[in-house]
């Protein structure tokens, strides 16, 4: 890591877009935080590491049931007294169900593709892998609602990382893909203790659900924002400026086009050249239009985590 720019370091430039905390605000505020209170529900020793199905409680009665895979002490590198730590962020799925949700991160069930949270594991991250509200052992259970939900939820696994005794929590990292990527977005741009992140396939422009569906790749959806009034606010490219100065790469397969590419990209381009530290954005982009995470491109994203996390 450039020992002169430190991550967080620099300052924010909030005066030149949307902040964190006016984004917590539109999405309706955060609730007050509780103790987690996190219980141990089972425990399977596996080749290479442990994965416990744990639980606690995100606010109220809402409980996040996880897993958590931490490294076995014998894999760890040498002298390693901590490890650091990786939120990995479950998709949404091309499913009519929400069946899948952390049990896909971890190798159990669905997309062989998506097993990103047991593979970072075995390359000594201590990694946690919440179902997200509404699905797997979520579906029909209370939740906080929408945008406020997921993203407090997140906030509160960054909170069971940074309290664990194995991790770093100056060494916490994001994953995602999909759904997942867009919400580890967000993660970063409003949480500081954040420090790396990796992404497949997350970030869309919300004024992109203009452009008629004819002019866009068959079968390709650009949803219109699900908040309300996040294209006054702002939209997904000053989540990704403000992210700035901290590392954050995205690949991406099912690029619009390379003028999308520029237009998404712009504002943290210019954002992390002011600070310094260009070379803590990397966008890579195909027009291959395949909505997936094969292996070439889940490597980049562990060597990402792994030189910005310094692993």
């Amino acid at each position: 890591m450039d020992p002169q720019v430190a991550p967080c370091d620099c300052p924010r430039f909030s005066s030149l877009g949307p902040t964190p905390e006016d984004f917590i605000a539109l999405i309706g505020g955060f609730p007050e935080k509780i103790s987690l209170d996190v219980r141990v529900l089972d425990e399977r020793t596996c080749n290479g590491y442990v994965r416990r199905l744990i639980e606690y409680t995100a606010s109220g009665e809402m409980c996040v049931p996880a897993f958590l895979m931490v490294p076995q002490e014998v894999s760890w590198p040498t002298g390693a007294a901590k490890l650091p730590g990786v939120v990995a962020v479950h998709q949404d799925g091309n499913r009519t169900h929400r069946n899948f949700g952390k049990s896909e991160v971890v190798g159990l069930v669905g997309d062989a593709d998506q097993a990103y949270g047991t593979e970072l594991c075995l390359r000594g991250h201590v990694v946690l892998c919440p179902d997200r509200p509404g699905f797997e052992a979520r579906q029909g259970k209370p939740a906080l609602g929408g945008a406020r939900g997921e993203l407090f939820e997140l906030h509160r696994a960054v909170d069971v990382l940074c309290e664990l005794p194995q991790v770093d929590a100056a060494r916490i990292g994001v994953i995602g893909h999909s759904a997942g990527g867009m919400l580890a977005a967000r993660l970063m741009f409003t949480d500081p203790r954040v420090r790396a992140g990796a992404v497949s396939c997350g970030a869309l422009l919300g004024r992109w659900s203009a452009i008629p569906k004819d002019q866009l790749p068959p079968g390709y959806n650009i949803p219109k924002p699900s908040i309300p009034g996040f294209l006054e606010w702002g939209d997904h490219d000053a989540v990704l400026a403000g992210i700035a100065p901290r590392p954050y790469f995205e690949r991406r397969a099912d690029s619009l086009g390379p003028a999308f590419d520029e237009e998404l990209t712009r504002k943290a381009r210019e954002r992390y050249a002011a600070l310094g530290v260009p070379e803590r954005f990397q966008y890579v982009a195909s027009h291959e239009f395949v909505h997936s995470f094969p292996p070439d491109q889940r490597e980049l994203c562990y060597a990402w985590l792994e030189r910005w996390l310094e692993l």
